[in-house]
């Protein structure tokens, strides 16, 4: 009975330290020292009976993007966004096409969005990684929404179009970014396999 009592405190008390190091460790970068990482994986191997072959590190540094990547990228979004936005409309007919209106219309949204997810990132990188990139959804709503308010004469023929088109938008968005995000992340092991 005593050891059972004995066990348990240790694993509670272990489980506090683990717990202390966490809050410790939740604002700072996640790094540790060579012998800091040996003492860790012998701890993951004696509490969840792990195999040596079982366990692998990788170390990814996320490389800041050049001017050049960064210029591409926004181009390759605004274009997007117009192709779509053009495209949806010319088979909904949510609004009048007129083309400057429409593409003033992409420009406001696409640099709104660009705007708060790159503020977001910046600012509360934790909450975009915890949610999966999920907290989007409603930054890209606002946008659009912020978009049609501040684009000067633009009128809705239709507002069941217009919430079509906001769904169906949304949701070629968020393909798009999948592909775009599976094409990077086969770069990157691509890169870590020792691949071209």
């Amino acid at each position: 009975m005593e050891n059972k009592d004995k066990e348990k405190k240790q694993i509670e008390n272990e489980e506090q330290e683990v717990e202390e190091e966490h809050k410790e460790n939740q604002d700072d970068d996640l790094r540790f020292a060579p012998e800091d990482l040996k003492k860790f994986i012998e701890e993951l191997k004696n509490r969840y009976n792990l195999d040596e072959e079982n366990i692998r590190i990788v170390k990814i540094e996320r490389r800041k993007p050049s001017p050049k990547q960064i210029l591409l990228s926004f181009l390759f979004s605004y274009l997007s966004d117009f192709i779509l936005i053009i495209s949806l409309n010319g088979y909904l007919g949510f609004a009048p096409y007129k083309f400057f209106r429409l593409l003033l219309f992409s420009v406001i949204f696409s640099t709104t969005e660009i705007l708060i997810r790159e503020l977001m990132m910046k600012y509360y990188p934790k909450l975009m990684f915890y949610s999966f990139g999920t907290i989007l959804f409603p930054i890209t709503i606002t946008a659009l929404i912020f978009a049609w308010w501040v684009t000067p004469g633009l009128q809705v023929d239709s507002y069941n179009n217009l919430v079509v088109f906001f769904i169906i938008f949304l949701i070629l968005r968020v393909i798009i970014n999948f592909l775009l995000m599976k094409r990077n992340r086969d770069k990157m092991f691509r890169k870590i396999k020792g691949g071209k």
